[in-house]
């Protein structure tokens, strides 16, 4: 067998959030730009960008290292998780 039962469970679960994603762009973010004007549109894309500019920086590529480490380590999931957990919160903290 080619694909598990937790490989179908978890494709539902990507695709359900694709769906969401595309929900909320068609229907919800029209909406908001249009309540917001042109001037406020501006300053909302400025904050948008500034943040994901310095989210590179503050997620500190943690998310490969966690994955790494799991698959490498499975019985210290939890631990591995809470340790990233705090180290982006220490981040977080330390830039604003």
């Amino acid at each position: 067998m080619l694909f598990s039962k937790q490989d179908f469970l978890n494709t539902k679960w990507f695709i359900a959030e694709k769906l969401i994603q595309l929900l909320v762009g068609i229907f919800i973010i029209p909406k908001i730009f249009n309540a917001l004007g042109v001037l406020n549109i501006g300053k909302l894309k400025f904050a948008e960008t500034f943040i994901a500019f310095f989210a590179l920086v503050l997620f500190l590529g943690l998310s490969a290292i966690c994955i790494r480490e799991i698959i490498f380590n499975p019985k210290k999931t939890k631990e591995i998780l809470v340790t990233a957990f705090y180290l982006r919160l220490f981040s977080w903290i330390l830039f604003f």
